[in-house]
């Protein structure tokens, strides 16, 4: 009896670290913070302007990190009228800067969709 009581603690035990540790351990898919068309870019700033036309502005200091079509630039290669993804962990620092181009999408769009045989 003593043995099969030890076996569920340990059980239970287990399953209770394995349920606090998992949701951890997962990359958690994070939604921008802001996202649209770049309409103002700066050494310190941007501003992403959704479709609907809700304007948000982001603080860009050294520990933000830049990409543009998925490849590391710098804040000074961001044009204005391209496409960006602006995460940020309290909504005004930017942490992170995706930005797309008109000539990466054009590649996309144009390049050969395989045939199915």
């Amino acid at each position: 009896m003593k043995s099969t009581f030890s076996k569920i603690a340990m059980v239970a035990v287990t399953t209770s670290v394995l349920a606090l540790a998992l949701p951890s351990l997962a990359k958690e898919h994070v939604k921008p913070a802001g996202h649209g068309k770049i309409t103002a870019v700066s050494a310190t700033s941007i501003t992403v302007t959704p479709k609907d036309g809700t304007a948000k502005t982001f603080t860009i200091n050294d520990s933000t990190k830049v990409k543009i079509d998925k490849e590391p630039a710098k804040v000074s290669d961001l044009v204005v009228g391209e496409r960006a993804g602006v995460r940020s962990d309290d909504g005004t620092i930017a942490t992170e800067i995706n930005a797309h181009t008109k000539k990466a999408k054009k590649a996309a769009d144009a390049s050969p969709v395989p045939a199915i045989p």
